[in-house]
């Protein structure tokens, strides 16, 4: 468990991780995956959580989002009420 400092430092290297993905391309893939452009900072923190080699292999050339499994089988899927929580993209 994180206690004191070790909260703080974690923040701080996920803020510092996250403003990685924080570009153009990036803001583009994260409209055409997730229907929106929200400004709430999930997709990059979803980014993260695929694991540091998507992640940094994404951050360094965008286009290698389209090879990403789970994007490839997000990219099947219709338009539409989002299938795990029954909502519209926001």
């Amino acid at each position: 468990m994180l206690r004191g400092r070790a909260i703080v430092d974690f923040e701080i290297h996920l803020k510092e991780t996250r403003h990685r993905a924080d570009t153009y391309d990036m803001w583009g893939a994260a409209v055409r995956i997730t229907g929106s452009g929200s400004q709430d900072g999930f997709f990059p923190s979803w980014l993260i959580g695929l694991g540091r080699e998507v992640f940094d292999r994404v951050v360094a050339h965008p286009d290698a989002l389209a090879e990403v499994p789970v994007v490839r089988v997000l990219a099947t899927l219709p338009p539409g009420p989002d299938p795990l929580c029954g909502r519209r993209p926001a």
